[in-house]
């Protein structure tokens, strides 16, 4: 089977599903398990310049576009991060996270590269179209540019539980 699978995710309960599979995958044969995740860097600076322009003279921000300026810490990233390791541990995987702030499609294939990775994991909304050109697809340039098999696995119109915040999937599921 594969000693290495990196799984790419973002943070959001979509992108967890394929971690899943990747269960499925280390419980039949322990591997190395790369949890990568490459968040957005935000300018600050532009992103309050931008919003001012839009804003009455006087008026603050709402929460709401406050939380826009915000993003995640490396820390509160790899907090997230940590126990989906503990879990994937716990199933026979020897877990290894990485953040980046960078390119997402590059990021993960360096990564890939560097760890020698035999399998990439991700997930995808299986969007086609103009909604796939409009918003691109991460998994797509990914899918064209790696040199390893990739597990791509669709969000489903369900979604599942928060992984590390659920019980282990029962034997065969």
């Amino acid at each position: 089977m594969y000693n290495c699978i990196l799984v790419s995710l973002d943070g959001s309960l979509e992108a967890e599903t394929v971690l899943w599979e990747v269960e499925k995958l280390v419980k039949s044969y322990p591997a190395t398990v790369i949890l990568l995740e490459v968040a957005q860097k935000i300018d600050l600076e532009q992103a309050v310049e931008n919003m001012s322009k839009d804003m009455p003279p006087g008026e603050e921000s709402a929460g709401e576009e406050m939380a826009l300026l915000t993003h995640a810490s490396e820390a509160d990233i790899r907090d997230y991060l940590e126990p989906i390791a503990q879990r994937l541990a716990d199933s026979g995987a020897t877990p290894i996270v990485e953040v980046s702030f960078n390119k997402a499609a590059d990021e993960i294939l360096f990564f890939a590269h560097q760890y020698h990775a035999e399998l990439i994991a991700m997930a995808t909304h299986g969007r086609a179209g103009i909604n796939r050109m409009l918003q691109g697809s991460v998994t797509e340039s990914v899918l064209h540019r790696a040199s390893c098999p990739m597990l791509v696995v669709r969000i489903p119109d369900q979604p599942l539980p928060r992984f590390a915040q659920s019980q282990p999937a029962p034997a065969g599921a």
